[in-house]
């Protein structure tokens, strides 16, 4: 543990620990003998040593300010403390010292490592009212954002932390790697040069730039990049992971297996060996060993859930369900108030689907139209929900505060959270000159469809469904952070399914949405007939070239990258066939959708 974690690349004990002689809060011998002891094991890069003895110091003095500040320091603190026991040593921290803002920053990091993501947002959050200029707290909320997919937040608060305190190299690789998911490569390429030309043996730099350069096609530079981090640091885990990638999307799967039995994963830190078991599972599935494959990710997943603390909210999702359903119930809906149409305002196109269901391919078929302009995962929906208390003014929380006050005030109320989203949106390169339609395909909008229909009451929503199972096992495949972190069990991956089909049937129920529902595997069988169908529901003239949508020069800012820059191919239609013996437990609670959609388990 050379550096400080926070990303300064400034060593810890100069950054924010503690002189390792200092002890400020016990007299006791035995404190003060573990204490020093666990901060020598940092400072001598024991990982493992040094949690064991700090657990053996909290056991034995559970306020101990010095264990509080050196603990968050350390990486991978689940190989010794459950993540229930770094919760309650989290809250400790809060209910000893609130004041101290490193302590906060320390407690939300806790969190975050015990998957209590809403716990350590909210502890971020609460050191930046304190201090908006908090280098680590930014950082932290930055990292949060990367890791549920809103980068357009996540580059705020990497940015946010730069301005505060100039160049950290791995910060502006870190913002590098953010804004190459937004699909901005000149501006990701200028950072990752920042940072390297400051560190030039940067190796999660060389290697974001060169899985950039990967997914834009340069595959001679994507290399080249790869063997100049190979060069500088040959033990870095995840060296292997982007050789395996490499070798796998130039279709060599034997160098790409190959590459992969050379090393050890149990030598990697667990993001690592999660990031090793996904890559092992993408290229046994290519090489159709389908047992061994289903494997990989199983583990994978394990690695996420029991290591990492990728764990379902279900609780919050079903309070925020039976929220909206009371907000938008039958009775409700003939009373609610929706903004007006402003003839001279961008159109939103909302796709919806689970993910992996064919969204991103969908979008590519219509951001290749004259008219359409592919917005991809835009955060704008779920961050007005989040704030929409606080924009609104009101007493009660989101989705309540939308039917408080009188039919006027309502109005009013969907006038300026339309603005709010229109106002994100213009901040952004999405909106091409002359496509006054747009793209909005995020994840989990479908729970906000009366959210939607009341800023944009005349949008027209396109429903994307492919076979249940398959949507289902392909998002279990593909470390897929949406949906409250229901990917990392098969099990939490089938309920999330069942919520987000049981809410939009409610939503069309209850509101009068444009909606219409397509099946990939109708596009995959007959591509013409249902673009036809598409462009005939938006009321836009049909254009010959979305059929050829993988030449559509747009990147996909999405797992699917690869996938749409090739020509329509039936090979994962019905997918779940090769894994029929994992998937047993979930076919019961998907059969409703399943039999809804028109599927069977044999389709």
């Amino acid at each position: 543990m050379n550096n400080c974690s926070c990303g300064k690349d400034i060593q810890y004990e100069q950054c924010c620990g503690e002189p390792s002689d200092r002890v400020e809060d016990s007299g006791n011998p035995s404190d003060r003998a573990l204490y020093a002891e666990s901060c020598e094991a940092a400072l001598s890069n024991r990982p493992l040593h040094g949690l064991t003895i700090l657990k053996a110091l909290l056991l034995q003095n559970p306020f101990h300010k010095g264990a509080f500040r050196l603990l968050p320091r350390f990486s991978e603190p689940l190989r010794v403390f459950s993540a229930d026991e770094l919760a309650t040593v989290a809250d400790n921290v809060l209910h000893a010292f609130p004041d101290d803002q490193g302590l906060g920053c320390g407690a939300a990091q806790l969190y975050r490592e015990s998957g209590r993501l809403r716990r350590s947002e909210e502890t971020y959050r609460r050191v930046l009212e304190q201090d908006s200029r908090n280098f680590v707290a930014h950082i932290g909320m930055a990292d949060l954002c990367k890791r549920g997919a809103q980068l357009d937040q996540a580059e705020y608060h990497y940015r946010q932390a730069l301005y505060q305190h100039g160049i950290a190299p791995k910060v502006v690789a870190a913002l590098g790697a953010c804004l190459n998911g937004q699909g901005r490569h000149q501006e990701a390429e200028h950072y990752f040069r920042m940072s390297l030309a400051q560190a030039p043996m940067n190796v999660t730099a060389l290697l974001a730039w060169s899985q950039m350069e990967e997914a834009r096609g340069d595959t001679e530079k994507a290399w080249r990049l790869f063997d100049m981090a190979r060069k500088h640091n040959p033990g870095v885990g995840d060296l292997v992971v982007h050789l395996s990638t490499l070798h796998r999307r130039g279709g060599n799967y034997r160098q790409a297996i190959t590459a992969l039995d050379s090393a050890s994963p149990d030598d990697f830190a667990d993001e690592h060996r999660a990031n090793y078991f996904f890559e092992r599972h993408r290229v046994l599935d290519k090489m159709k060993q389908f047992p061994a494959a289903f494997e990989a990710a199983d583990e994978a997943n394990r690695i996420k859930r029991e290591r990492l603390g990728f764990i379902y909210e279900e609780d919050i999702l079903g309070k925020l369900e039976s929220n909206l359903k009371s907000a938008f119930s039958q009775e409700n809906a003939k009373t609610l108030s929706f903004a007006p149409t402003l003839p001279d305002d961008e159109k939103p196109i909302f796709i919806c689907g689970f993910t992996r269901s064919g969204t991103s391919m969908l979008e590519q078929i219509l951001s290749f139209h004259s008219q359409i302009s592919g917005g991809d995962e835009l955060p704008f929906v779920n961050t007005i929900a989040r704030d929409a208390r606080h924009l609104l003014t009101r007493s009660i929380d989101y989705p309540m505060c939308l039917i408080e006050g009188d039919d006027n005030e309502r109005k009013q109320d969907a006038v300026k959270l339309r603005s709010n989203y229109l106002t994100r949106l213009r901040m952004t390169s999405v909106m091409e000159p002359g496509a006054p339609c747009f793209t909005d395909k995020m994840p989990m909008n479908e729970l906000h469809l009366g959210l939607i229909h009341m800023m944009f009451p005349q949008s027209k929503v396109i429903h994307v469904f492919r076979h249940p199972l398959d949507s289902v096992l392909s998002t279990f495949f593909t470390d897929a952070t949406h949906g409250g972190t229901c990917a990392y069990s098969l099990q939490s991956a089938a309920r999330h399914y069942m919520r987000l089909f049981d809410m939009t049937t409610y939503y069309r129920q209850n509101l009068d949405l444009s909606y219409l529902q397509v099946r990939y595997e109708d596009l995959v069988d007959d591509l013409k007939p249902q673009v036809e169908r598409i462009f005939s529901f938006l009321d836009l003239p049909f254009e010959s070239q979305c059929l050829e949508f993988h030449k559509n020069p747009r990147f996909a800012r999405t797992a699917s990258y690869a996938q749409v820059k090739q020509p329509l191919y039936s090979g994962a239609r019905y997918r779940y066939r090769h894994y029929l013996g994992g998937i047993q437990d979930i076919i019961p609670v998907l059969r409703p959708a399943i039999e809804a959609l028109g599927y069977d388990v044999n389709s």
